[in-house]
């Protein structure tokens, strides 16, 4: 896959990413993070498949909106010690970072829908091995079939 994949050094990296109001996506784990509140709290939702991911990407361009937005209610939250209700025997944000930011996978979902829908993605993650001994134009024909039937299902 193209996308360009990020590389945490730390779990407070990981963290501090998040808190600069990115939003991150694993396509491996299906894992969506992003910055919750404005005391530091993240929310997590999981088991995003990608062509879900794909789905959202485009929606949040379209509607000029984040993930979330389009999610609705349904994440984990894990807050920062510094929130007033935070409640130390739940995991807090460092802590999920601590125990995921080492995970291959990682990507800004600012990237996910350019990578998700590119020619390279179709043709190492959707093309079908029958389809290998097909003329290059043949495979790019059904490649854009693929992306307008994504396309058409964001728009439903």
């Amino acid at each position: 896959m193209t996308d360009k994949i990020i590389k945490f050094s730390s779990a407070q990296d990981m963290l501090s990413y998040l808190q600069d109001d990115n939003y991150l996506y694993n396509s491996k784990t299906g894992d969506y993070v992003f910055r919750y509140n404005s005391a530091g709290s993240i929310a997590v939702y999981s088991a995003i498949r990608q062509e879900r991911a794909t789905q959202l990407a485009m929606q949040a361009e379209e509607q000029g909106e984040c993930w979330s937005a389009l999610l609705g209610p349904g994440g984990s939250i894990y807050d920062d010690p510094s929130y007033e209700a935070f409640d130390p025997a739940l995991t807090s944000n460092l802590q999920w970072c601590k125990d995921h930011y080492l995970e291959d996978g990682w990507v800004d979902t600012s990237d996910v829908m350019n990578n998700n829908t590119s020619y390279e993605y179709w043709r190492e993650n959707i093309m079908d091995e029958r389809l290998v001994y097909l003329e290059s134009d043949e495979k790019y024909e059904m490649y854009l079939r693929w992306k307008n039937n994504i396309l058409s299902k964001t728009n439903t």
